[in-house]
């Protein structure tokens, strides 16, 4: 299932970058890092934290 994948994913990845594209709430909400783009263009990144109330494209995606 997704859960599963996403835990095997996140549970090997100390130590590495790892790179997940996802507009799925349950994948941004466990990124340490997060890009948004928009008609393959970057309009912003930063910490999820950062971003919730900067990014109109990101709130609509998390809670």
């Amino acid at each position: 299932s997704e859960a599963q994948v996403l835990q095997q994913l996140l549970s090997h990845r100390q130590g590495k970058t790892t790179i997940l594209i996802s507009h799925r709430p349950r994948v941004i909400n466990r990124a340490d890092w997060v890009v948004v783009l928009s008609d393959g263009k970057l309009q912003n990144q930063g910490s999820l934290e950062e971003l919730r109330s900067q990014c109109k494209h990101l709130n609509f995606l998390t809670p």
